[in-house]
């Protein structure tokens, strides 16, 4: 976009990804949760699940939380890796985690960031990640899961 550069949006996201590993390090949903609009869309590994209640978001935090504590993590080094502005009011971008002590694989994550009311909100993320890992399965964990190749499978968690 000729007005907004892919620095501004790689800002935006990098000030998502610090709210956000910050706030499920120290357990703080709140601070979490305003970075997210909801309904949430997540995808991995051939299914996709709707997060469409706080309630439901809270699940996910509090499994992601709990995992992480289980593995001893004591910081999530998360970069973006590409950021661009698709309108101007939505932002596409990829961000994985590495460097530091891994105790898991690195994943990329492609996510969708819309400035909804003012604000920019993470609107869904694509998660390179077996759903059967720890990660995977704390995503996973509440909402509306269906398939993502057929359409016709549609079971609740």
């Amino acid at each position: 976009m000729a007005d907004q550069s892919d620095d501004a949006a790689k800002q935006i996201c990098e000030g998502h990804l610090d709210l956000t590993g910050t706030a499920l390090m120290s357990g703080d949903f709140g601070s979490f949760a305003s970075a997210f609009h909801l309904p949430q869309h997540l995808a991995m590994d051939g299914k996709k699940v709707l997060i469409s209640t706080r309630s439901e978001l809270k699940s996910v935090f509090d499994n992601m939380h709990a995992h992480f504590k289980s593995m001893g993590v004591t910081e999530l080094l998360r970069f973006i890796e590409a950021a661009s502005f698709t309108s101007p009011t939505r932002i596409t971008a990829t961000h994985v985690i590495r460097n530091g002590q891994r105790l898991d694989a690195p994943d990329p994550v492609y996510s969708v960031i819309e400035k909804i009311d003012g604000n920019w909100l993470i609107v869904s993320g694509d998660h390179a990640l077996d759903e059967k890992s720890g990660q995977g399965r704390a995503l996973m964990s509440a909402g509306k899961s269906t398939l993502l190749d057929d359409g016709l499978s549609d079971t609740e968690n």
